[in-house]
Parts: structure tokens; sequence; C-alpha cells
């Protein structure tokens, strides 16, 4: 099973990495977590290169039938949007060529580098 990084273990790595201290480390996480929240609350899309873009993407109406009429119709109640994280390509590539396969846990679906689409 893939490794799980928890917030705190990610403040860890990344105070380690950059000689700061954890305090700071944190600050800079929680602040950084609550910008990309309100910008993509708003419609906004944050593009990391390198890393991957956050943005709200359109949800399809979903096809539902009348029970009593039996006709199908389409729940336009049911078309949202909806927040979501497209991977960049490299990162699909470094997890392409790690032993185990695994890109990411996903609630508690565990989602293999070749069942997730990469884009050219």
């Amino acid at each position: 099973m893939a490794e799980v990084l928890s917030k705190t273990a990610l403040v860890d790595k990344v105070a380690e990495a950059a000689g700061v201290s954890k305090k700071d480390t944190k600050a800079v996480v929680d602040a950084l977590m609550e910008t990309v929240k309100e910008s993509v609350g708003k419609d906004a899309e944050i593009r990391l290169i390198g890393f991957g873009t956050f943005k709200k993407a359109q949800r399809a109406a979903r096809k539902g039938r009348n029970p009593q009429s039996a006709d199908w119709r389409s729940n336009q109640h049911r078309s949202q949007r909806k927040s979501c994280f497209q991977i960049q390509r490299e990162i699909l590539i470094q997890a392409k060529s790690h032993p185990s396969g695994w890109l990411f846990v996903w609630g508690r679906r565990q989602v293999r580098w070749k069942d997730y689409p990469v884009q050219k």
C-alpha cells in the first residue's frame, strides 16, 4: 500500500528540506491551503507549474427516469460545479517509474498510475 503523508508529516519534511522551523513551515502550509480554498471557491484557477492545477469543473446533469410516465429527462438541478485537481504529466511519469506503481489513495480506493489518463 502507498505511504500516506499527513499534514504534520508534510510540514516536518518541508521544514527539514528547507532548513527552517516547523512553526514557520506550518504557517506557510496553512496559508497555502487557505489561499487555494478561497481562490477555487471564487472560481479561480491555480496553476502550479510542474505540480498541477486546482480548478472548478462543471459536472454534467444526471439523467433520470420518471417512474409514472417512464420518460427520461435531464435533472438540471444535479448539474453542479465541483473542485478538482489535475496532476501534471511529469508527476505521472515519476509515478509510472516507481516500482509499486501506486499514485495515490482516494478514500478507500487505491489508484494506480495506469488507471489515471496521461494527456499529451
